[in-house]
């Protein structure tokens, strides 16, 4: 009986060891995601992905897309979608009739439509909530989606049929159906719009990076939120796509856009330092139909010249074409008469006290499409250095659990106070060089695929170009260079005078001063 005993006793203590290591090992080697087969859609007239590129029965169609806001609100007692209160007149609604503010919307299409525009971004994602929910309009006169849901859809009905009158498709962003009274909204959206080929695409989330309610979400969460995006398009809108506004890179560190089961990447990027790195990054290691979904240069012809925003367009759609994207948008239709610079002057259209008028750029539009398509393998020459320091870098090594480089890691660090952040990628070999403006302290990094990590690295030895160690008086003179983040540097800056894009003063470039081996991150493959 003692011996039983102490036999049972043993028995207990291997087993409770066995299944510790289980645990441990299902901790370390977690089943991997089970990512589905891209969706198949390819029903008459309706848009659909044809290899890299949307087609049209059998046919290759590139959207030209513009950017057009809109609001409900109401005129009397009739719910009434009309255009984005600032446009035409910047101060209120130009209508007080139903007619007069379809009439205008319906003015607005046929511009844009003799622009050169084939498709248009319907933005429409930013309802209020209350007590009673979420609700377009003011608080006075709230249109909610539950209660209104009939008169809101008798709208895009509207809008719908004007869009097809001009030859305009349309993508349409409407709140993320993430609340459970916005799945039922979205559900009834689709379903009534399934047999409708106007609409192409459903664009499910504006930017999770900067909109995301969440302020850190799982790659997991993230992906069966997708998960089920996709099971209400299979089952409400078979034959239309759904996508969601990426924007930076380091989207990618939880809503990997690798990995979500999206029909097609939609890229929002801005400022001249970013565009064709970010372009770059997602056109190579996206892993999905790719296709820019907003971009733009602001221009008052003072701080920045109409000249360059022109140029900017040109350039950034031929980038664009020449990486494979499978479509291009603007942001927006007209200037907004609110915000920093960035937000008022990307417009096409501009205000003044005499109307409202087109700026050069609108008539670059028509020629883009004649452009010839040159197929590029040449990377932005800041695609590692995007704001041009030399002062600190930090170098290392992406692998996988088997060893193997990580190409397209997207490592992103910040400084002791997190007041600057700067990103940069891994090579082909695993390599990264990130390249700081003060020593980075805080960093935060993932790839395509796989997993994501958080971590301080505060006790960094930097040596200088001879390989001495850095003395505490050079550390001191170089903390105190002045340094600012990118939106605060001047749109133009590092720019050759004949470009508003892609080709930097390579002087602006130089090695930094100071450097540090980070040594090797390993990433776990999802």
């Amino acid at each position: 009986m003692c011996n039983n005993g102490k036999l049972l006793k043993r028995c207990s203590v291997l087993l409770s060891f066995l299944c510790s290591l289980l645990m441990v090992n299902c901790v370390q080697q977690p089943e991997p995601l089970s990512i589905p087969q891209p969706r198949t859609t390819r029903a008459v007239d309706f848009v659909y992905i044809d290899g890299n590129h949307f087609a049209i029965n059998d046919t290759v169609w590139f959207p030209l897309m513009i950017n057009y806001k809109v609001d409900f609100h109401r005129i009397g007692d009739t719910v009434v979608l009309s255009p984005a209160f600032y446009y035409d007149d910047p101060d209120c609604f130009d209508n007080t009739t139903v007619t007069g503010e379809r009439n205008q919307m319906e003015r607005h299409f046929a511009m844009l439509s003799r622009l050169g525009f084939n498709a248009i971004r319907i933005c429409m994602d930013k309802p209020r909530w209350d007590s009673t929910g979420f609700f377009y309009g003011n608080r006075e006169e709230p249109i909610y989606l539950g209660q209104h849901k009939a008169e809101i859809l008798v709208n895009l009905d509207s809008l719908m049929a004007m869009a097809h009158r001009k030859g305009l498709r349309v993508m349409l962003l409407p709140k993320s159906p993430i609340d459970d009274e916005v799945v039922e909204f979205t559900s009834i959206l689709m379903q009534h719009f399934q047999d409708n080929p106007t609409l192409f695409a459903y664009d499910l989330f504006n930017e999770p990076l900067y909109f995301d309610s969440v302020p850190e979400r799982s790659k997991d969460s993230a992906f069966k939120i997708v998960c089920c995006w996709r099971e209400l398009m299979d089952q409400y809108a078979p034959h239309q796509l759904f996508t969601i506004g990426f924007s930076e890179p380091i989207e990618v560190f939880e809503w990997d856009p690798t990995l979500l089961p999206v029909d097609f990447i939609e890229v929002h990027t801005y400022h001249p330092l970013r565009v064709g790195n970010e372009m770059w990054w997602y056109a190579h290691y996206g892993g999905k139909p790719w296709m820019v979904g907003e971009t733009a240069l602001p221009a008052d012809d003072s701080l920045v010249s109409y000249a360059n925003q022109q140029r900017f367009m040109e350039q950034s759609f031929d980038y664009a074409r020449s990486l494979g994207a499978a479509g291009y948008g603007w942001w927006e239709f007209q200037e907004a008469p609110y915000g920093n610079y960035e937000a008022r002057y990307t417009g096409l259209y501009r205000h003044d006290a005499k109307g409202t008028y087109p700026k050069p750029v609108a008539q670059t539009v028509a020629t883009l499409m004649d452009r010839p398509i040159n197929p590029c393998s040449q990377r932005p020459n800041n695609y590692r250095n995007m704001l041009g320091y030399s002062h600190w870098v930090i170098e290392g090594k992406v692998i996988d659990t088997d060893n193997r480089p990580v190409a397209g890691a997207v490592l992103r660090g910040w400084n002791d106070d997190w007041s600057i952040g700067v990103n940069t990628f891994s090579d082909t070999n695993g390599r990264f060089t990130l390249v700081s403006g003060k020593p980075c302290t805080h960093f935060e990094i993932s790839a395509p695929c796989m997993s994501h990590q958080k971590f301080d690295y505060p006790d960094a030895k930097y040596i200088d170009l001879e390989g001495n160690p850095l003395s505490e008086e050079r550390r001191l003179e170089a903390e105190a260079l002045p340094v600012l983040e990118y939106q605060q540097i001047p749109l133009l800056h590092l720019l050759d005078s004949d470009s508003a894009f892609f080709h930097y003063r390579r002087s602006d470039f130089e090695i930094p001063a100071y450097r540090y081996d980070m040594g090797t991150i390993q990433l776990r493959r999802l």
